[in-house]
Formats: structure tokens, C-alpha cells, sequence
């Protein structure tokens, strides 16, 4: 009897229920793909800042000692005038 009574109040929770998790599935479904997304995306950034920092590399071991002497001196100039302009 008591079962009985209950019956009803327990089939409607548990549809909503059903329902809800359906939801929350689907939900996270659509947030997995963006998160797949994101990381190709990320990749895709990392795998340029590599290539950005051999290309670097290379341009650095192909400078002799007075051209990376005289850029720094460039850089210095520029910052001093950068600043005393702000």
C-alpha cells in the first residue's frame, strides 16, 4: 500500500530526473567538443611559437659578435628615447 501510494509521486521524479541527466549529457557533449577544439587550437599556437623561436635561433647563430653588439646598442637607444617620450 504504501508503494502504491508513493507509485505516481516516484515515477514523475524519476522522469525528471531521466530528464535532467539527458540534459546535463547532451551539455556535456557540446562543452567536450569545445574543449577538443580549444586544444587543436592551442597546438596549432604552440607548434607556431616554436617554429617562431627556431627561426630565432637560427638568426641569432648567424649574427657574428659586433652585430648583436650593435643591435643591443639599437635597442638601448630606442628604450631610452621610448621612455623619455612617455
Amino acid at each position: 500500500m504504501y508503494l502504491s501510494h508513493l507509485a505516481p509521486s516516484l515515477s514523475q521524479q524519476s522522469e525528471a530526473l531521466q530528464q535532467r541527466q539527458e540534459a546535463l549529457q547532451a551539455e556535456n557533449a557540446e562543452i567536450l567538443q569545445r574543449v577538443l577544439q580549444q586544444r587543436k587550437e592551442i597546438e596549432s599556437i604552440m607548434k607556431g611559437l616554436e617554429n617562431v623561436v627556431v627561426d630565432l635561433d637560427q638568426s641569432a647563430a648567424a649574427l657574428k659578435p659586433e652585430d648583436i653588439e650593435e643591435l643591443v646598442d639599437e635597442a638601448r637607444e630606442v628604450d631610452e628615447d621610448l621612455r623619455v617620450q612617455a
